[in-house]
């Protein structure tokens, strides 16, 4: 369906994060990409900017989760591989194809940061208060 929407923007995100079996997971997605006709990216699933932050990371999913970072278990990520990678360990871990294939994605995306703007969401707010008065009252 959202090739047919959506032409030549659907991809597939390969993330090889180094739990065990990265060539079993990219041959897996190779063949999907190629039945289906779906290019293939790399991706990271990204969680922190450096791997030095893999306590706050454990810690925060300890947090959603309502236990202590010890009882976590298997809700915490195996490794630290969700950081920013350089890109010399990169090119060790996908194939050229797929990093350059990122890059292509990369360059079609046109945006700028000051495109943003903050806006609180209007159905957290009550009726009658503002996003000020109503975060007092919840804290």
């Amino acid at each position: 369906m959202a090739r047919r929407a959506l032409p030549g923007t659907l991809r597939i995100a390969v993330e090889l994060l180094r739990e065990g079996d990265d060539r079993g997971q990219l041959a897996h997605l190779e063949h999907l990409g190629a039945l289906h006709g779906v290019p293939l990216v790399a991706a990271g699933d990204v969680h922190m900017h450096v791997r030095g932050r893999r306590k706050l990371q454990d810690t925060l999913t300890a947090i959603r989760a309502g236990v202590a970072v010890a009882d976590a278990g298997a809700r915490l990520y195996a490794n630290g591989e969700r950081y920013l990678r350089e890109l010399p360990r990169l090119q060790r871990l996908y194939p050229a194809r797929l990093l350059q294939a990122t890059l292509e994605v990369a360059e079609a995306c046109h945006f700028s940061l000051e495109e943003l703007r903050y806006e609180y969401p209007h159905e957290l707010v009550p009726p009658g208060e503002t996003a000020s008065t109503h975060l007092r009252r919840l804290t």
